[in-house]
């Protein structure tokens, strides 16, 4: 599980804002290749709208790796990971605005010469960011562990879950931060979960 922060930047409210965009999957397994996902949701354009995409896979994570993500063309930073040996669960955020367009294409690139089978993603549109780097980030790959995130007024928060385990998305709960998607990566072996909200008072989440 991972919570991670970003402070607001002086948008049009003086606040930064965050929209759930849309979530998919791939059933494809692969070895140092990619996956494409083709004309996804990429939220309402605007002349400051980073990308951030929640990444969730299954696999042989004692050596694959996720070597990069870009969004419509755009290279992409990785603002938190956790990786245990069958599985990984990352969020990343591009590493500058895409101004323009409400799709575009999002693609994974695996390496580390093990397969990777299946991957999930979930794509939110950020604006009035104070920068691209995150505030505040946490994360556990224990089950069933609180975890807090300072958040200050006018920031975002966004949180994603893999769950190795799981055979549906159903069953994750999320406490004092909004569900925004439930998606099986890979049936009877893994889901995922993505969450996210506006802050408007400093808050611990």
């Amino acid at each position: 599980t991972h919570l991670v922060g970003f402070g607001a930047g002086g948008g049009t409210v003086g606040n930064a804002s965050i929209a759930f965009a849309a979530a998919a999957v791939s059933t494809a397994n692969v070895t140092d290749s990619t996956y494409t996902f083709a004309s996804h949701s990429i939220g309402t354009a605007a002349s400051d709208r980073y990308v951030i995409v929640s990444v969730a896979c299954r696999g042989s994570f004692a050596s694959a790796t996720i070597a990069s993500v870009t969004v419509a063309g755009t290279s992409c930073t990785q603002a938190v990971a956790s990786t245990s040996t069958a599985g990984t669960a990352q969020i990343w955020i591009t590493n500058a605005a895409i101004t323009s367009g409400t799709t575009g294409d999002v693609v994974v690139t695996t390496g580390g010469g093990a397969q990777v089978n299946n991957c999930g993603i979930g794509t939110y549109a950020a604006t009035g960011l104070a920068s691209a780097t995150a505030s505040a980030t946490n994360t556990t790959t224990s089950d069933n562990t609180a975890r807090s995130l300072a958040v200050t007024a006018g920031g975002i928060a966004v949180g994603l879950m893999r769950s190795h385990e799981a055979a549906t998305g159903s069953a994750v709960a999320w406490t004092n931060i909004t569900e925004r998607y439930d998606a099986v990566v890979e049936s009877g072996q893994s889901c995922h979960s993505g969450a996210c909200d506006n802050q408007a008072a400093d808050a611990t989440l």
